[in-house]
């Protein structure tokens, strides 16, 4: 099992996404509590999958790292490439997996998500080991919302995306589903927590 959790210079929707202040320190800090979140369900490996300078990320995402030598990567996508999707971020981690051991699943936990908890989390990989099929985040309408994908890697590998035969929706209510995208997410969602 891998965990996935992304993160990005830039945003093309909001400006220095990452960077702004949010509880308790700024959006980078939601990326470190995905990355305890997977930790914490015992899945084989966690990649904190970064297209920036890792000199940028704080000291105590590093710290986490250092603590966890064999299940906590820190992986540079490669330069050059143009925007990468989600599936594209989680096939570039399945790769540099290879080097690591092998992952079966993976679980891409999107930080700008900040409202998707650990419980969430392990009945995603419990569908996805049930269903034998991949698993997406969506909202009540079912509209996918980006929080989270869960599947096979044989599966992505194979189709290129998240959407297959016998993909499952894992079903979340308003405020979990919110996916911090645009400057009012992120006005919603700092005036939730």
């Amino acid at each position: 099992m891998t965990a996935i959790v992304p993160a990005k210079q830039e945003s093309r929707r909001l400006r220095e996404k990452n960077w702004r202040p949010f509880n308790p320190n700024n959006m980078l800090s939601l990326a470190e509590g995905k990355l305890h979140q997977a930790l914490e369900c015992s899945v084989d490996r966690v990649i904190l999958s970064i297209d920036f300078d890792p000199k940028r990320l704080p000291f105590w995402i590093k710290k986490a790292a250092e603590s966890e030598p064999d299940r906590l990567f820190i992986r540079r996508r490669p330069f050059g490439l143009k925007e990468m999707t989600s599936a594209d971020v989680v096939l570039d981690a399945l790769d540099f997996v290879g080097s690591h051991g092998k992952a079966d699943t993976y679980y891409l936990l999107q930080p700008t998500s900040p409202f998707v908890t650990k419980p969430h989390i392990l009945e995603m990989i419990a569908l996805v080991s049930t269903s034998g099929g991949n698993v997406i985040a969506v909202n009540p309408a079912y509209k996918p919302c980006g929080a989270f994908y869960g599947g096979y890697q044989e599966h992505i590998r194979q189709y290129g995306d998240f959407y297959r035969p016998k993909t499952k929706p894992f079903v979340l209510d308003w405020k979990e589903s919110i996916d911090i995208d645009h400057l009012y997410d992120f006005e919603i969602a700092r005036g939730l927590v």
